[in-house]
């Protein structure tokens, strides 16, 4: 469902081994470029990709039926892995990413209006609202990538309104997560 425009690719396949390297084309306002590679001797698999200045919202809405997050954003990854299996390939899955977004939103919540009408809000249980959004100036975080954990420890989301950091992991070979993400109000949000 990813839509790709003005496609460019070189491509090799020889001796059971396809190469898609270099590869390049546009992407929801922006642009990707990086190699593939498949060996079949050993079921080796290796990605390098660069999206520069991508609508994420747009490619998140198709490629995941997702609608949480607008804005334009990068993306760098790099990883390889090995296997028999999808399961073994996301155990064995190594490597780096790294997004970053600028002037952005999460879609579903407020948080400035959440905490303006805090005391109207307890003890009330709200639905995610989509028309509903809340602004960030910049986001980033980096991974490690080893045995199919995903590691992170500098997730930095900046606003106005707050700052929100985590650390934590997703553990892809399991299909867990364990991330810790704290959110603390900008000085000129405490007075509003």
């Amino acid at each position: 469902r990813v839509k790709l425009q003005n496609v460019k690719a070189d491509i090799r396949l020889a001796n059971g081994k396809l190469e898609v390297s270099p590869h390049s084309a546009n992407l929801y306002g922006g642009t990707l470029s990086g190699s593939v590679t498949a060996d079949a001797n050993g079921n080796r698999i290796g990605i390098k990709e660069a999206a520069q200045n991508v609508a994420v919202g747009a490619l998140l809405r198709d490629a995941a039926q997702k609608d949480v997050l607008e804005g334009r954003g990068n993306l760098a990854l790099d990883v390889q892995t090995a296997g028999g299996t999808v399961t073994a390939l996301k155990k064995a899955l190594a490597g780096s990413a790294r997004v970053e977004m600028k002037d952005g939103a999460i879609k579903g919540i407020n948080l400035a209006e959440s905490v303006r009408n805090a005391k109207s809000l307890l003890g009330k249980q709200r639905q995610a609202d989509a028309t509903q959004k809340t602004d960030f100036s910049e986001a980033g975080a980096s991974f490690k990538i080893a045995n199919g954990v995903a590691r992170n420890d500098d997730l930095k989301v900046a606003s106005p309104f707050m700052r929100i950091g985590g650390v934590g992991h997703l553990d892809i070979g399991n299909n867990t997560i364990d991330y810790l993400a704290k959110a603390t109000l900008a000085a000129t949000a405490k007075g509003q």
